[in-house]
Parts: C-alpha cells; structure tokens; sequence
C-alpha cells in the first residue's frame, strides 16, 4: 500500500482558528511515493535565530512574573514558539504548566486552550489516543461555556485525529457536525465554514469520492476568494489542496496547474524563501515524479530542501520530508547509492523528534527496507 503525506500549510501555529485547519492526509493504492511538506509553517520570514531569540528573552522574564494569568499567558506564548521550533516536548511542558495555572485561579478559557495545544502536539507526535482525549476535554469545556465556535473547532480536530487513524467514516461525522455549527454562528461565506468544506474534502477524498471531494474543495475556494481576493494565501491553500484532489484522480497536468498557482500567490505574498513555497515546490516535484520527469522532480525537492534548511536548520520534519522526496527520485532513477543516506537521514531526524513508531518514521523505513 503507498503511505504519503500531502499536507496543507498552516499557517501562525497555534492561533486558536488556524491551527484547526486539516493536514490534508491522502493514501493510494500504487507506486511507493514521497510524501510532502509537513504541518507546521513558522510566521513569514521568522527564522531559528529569531525564535531562539524570543525565547530567551521570555524565559528570562518568565519568573519575574508574579500576576498568575500574565504567567500562564507567558507560558503558552513560549509554547507555542517551542512548537514553531519543533521543540515539543518542551512546548508540553509549558502547556502543562499553564493549564495547572490556569486550573488554580479557575480560568476555564485558559484551561480549553491550554489542553487544546497539548492535543495537537500530541496529534503531531502520532500519540492519536491522548491526542483524542484531550480535544474531548477541551470540547466539553467549550459546551459548558457555551463557546459555540469553540466547539466547532474540537470537534474538527477529532476528526483530524481519526482521518489520520484511517477512520474516515468517523471522521465525516465529526466534520459535519463541526459544519453545521459554523454555518449558524457565521453565516455560508466566511472562512471557518471554508475550513469545514475543506476538511470534508479532504475525508472524501481518502474515501475514493474524488468528485465529491473537488466538489467541497471548490466551495472552500470560492469562499475564500471571496472573503479574501485571489492573491491571499488561504487560496493558495484551497489551490494546492485541488491539486492534491486532482493528483489522486491521475489527472497529473491538471494537477500541477493547481500547484502552480498557488507557487505563484505565495511567492508574491510572501516571498521565494517561506515554507508555504516549499510545501508547493514538493508538491510540484511529487507530480512531477509521477509523470515520470525525475530530474525536474529533483529540481523542485532541491528548492524546497534549501528553502527549509534556511528557515528551520538542518535538523527540523520538514528537513526530513524533502530528504526523503529527494531519496524517492534518486530511487526510482536506479542510483541507489545516492538515495540511501537522504533517507538515512530523513530516518535519524524523524526519529528524534517523533519517535521511532511514528508514520513518518515507519514510512522512511520502509524505503529502506528496499536497500536489503
């Protein structure tokens, strides 16, 4: 069974709208391919250094705090520029502190958005049963509080989880009810009810309705072109999503079209050294790959692999998701001797910071496996 990733960017990890944006998950029946740009994006042109930076001058301050909510507050923003460094167990650690915080001075908001944060690491971690338990308990805070919105965004992100678990089925009904909610908060044509279309898309899809996948994909699109105009990245989003759709049906050219568009929003919004342009530029080389073009595919691995090592640093998953597209060509044009360390090292990267069970990590080595 092919096992790839093609995720959609989020964008500003961890707002309390964005994050819940799915992570476009599509598995095949054919070839063994690559996978493409993992989840998270940092903020435009943030770079390590900056990050570090930040981080540094909070946590300096952190202990000079004596207003417990400032404290928590504190707390979460650290986690949250832990995550866009891909520190997760230190984001947890600070997440858990806020909660406990937040917890003693009786801040249920606080509570929500603090377990929140953990589930989604715990969701990007591969951990998917705590992952579930924890947006259950921030989903039955957002009902007691009457946070209708809240609710919707829970709900969303258990079906993120079971779509990654493979249970499909389950997940459209989380989604539609997610949906439903928004619909009545916002009204047809507004950004969160795109998400929830997008989502529902994206369920279909992995469900072998590609139709009806494009079909929800479309409605995402058209409502974020209105909302936003034609050159926002949130269309840029709902383009490489279509492409995605589209790559599923086979239709490859039609595919790469859609990729291409949203290169070219992206590259003017946000310029040509962000991830989201990464993101596209593996997407571009992954059709490309199935076309059979390698060295073109190659060509775009190897921009997306530069652009990632100058935002991230060498050692970041989104390093090691260009590593192995790179390994994947290398494969399939017989130089075996080449593509063998991009996947060691995509190996040794995923491992660290995800554990050795992990999909992405399970999905490396099974590349190497072949090399036996």
């Amino acid at each position: 069974m092919t096992e790839y990733l093609v995720k959609e960017m989020i964008r500003n990890a961890f707002d309390f709208y964005d994050w819940m944006k799915f992570n476009f998950d599509f598995q095949k029946e054919s070839q063994e391919l690559p996978f493409l740009s993992t989840g998270m994006a940092m903020d435009s042109r943030r770079t390590y250094s900056d990050i570090d930076e930040k981080i540094k001058y909070l946590e300096s301050s952190l202990n000079r705090l004596t207003d417990e909510k400032a404290r928590s507050l504190q707390l979460m923003e650290l986690g949250e520029l832990y995550v866009q460094g891909a520190q997760y167990d230190e984001a947890l650690s600070h997440y858990k502190e806020a909660v406990e915080i937040c917890s003693r001075i009786g801040d249920k908001e606080g509570i929500s958005s603090g377990i929140f944060k953990m589930a989604s690491i715990y969701g990007i971690k591969g951990n998917y049963a705590e992952a579930i338990s924890l947006f259950e308990q921030s989903l039955k805070i957002n009902e007691e509080l009457g946070n209708r919105a809240g609710v919707a965004v829970s709900l969303n992100k258990i079906g993120e989880i079971y779509s990654r678990k493979g249970d499909y089925t389950r997940a459209l009904g989380y989604y539609e009810q997610a949906l439903a909610i928004d619909e009545k908060v916002y009204g047809p044509e507004h950004p969160d009810v795109a998400i929830g279309l997008n989502n529902l898309g994206a369920a279909y899809d992995a469900l072998g309705e590609k139709k009806k996948a494009i079909g929800y994909i479309e409605q995402a699109l058209a409502i974020d072109d209105k909302v936003y105009g034609p050159e926002h990245p949130n269309v840029a989003i709902r383009l490489n999503n279509l492409g995605s759709a589209w790559y599923s049906l086979g239709e490859l050219r039609k595919a790469i079209g859609y990729y291409e568009q949203a290169l070219a929003i992206d590259e003017r919004v946000y310029g040509t050294e962000h991830p989201s342009v990464a993101t596209s530029l593996n997407n571009l080389g992954l059709a490309y790959q199935a076309l059979g073009e390698l060295q073109k595919a190659i060509g775009y691995y190897e921009q997306a692999l530069a652009i990632d090592r100058k935002v991230y640093g060498p050692e970041h998953p989104n390093v090691a998701t260009s590593l192995n597209n790179l390994g994947s060509a290398y494969f399939q044009l017989g130089q075996k001797d080449r593509a063998r360390p991009y996947f060691e090292k995509a190996l040794a990267i995923f491992t660290h910071f995800f554990g050795a069970e992990h999909p992405n990590s399970k999905m490396v080595k099974k590349w190497l496996l072949k090399f036996e």
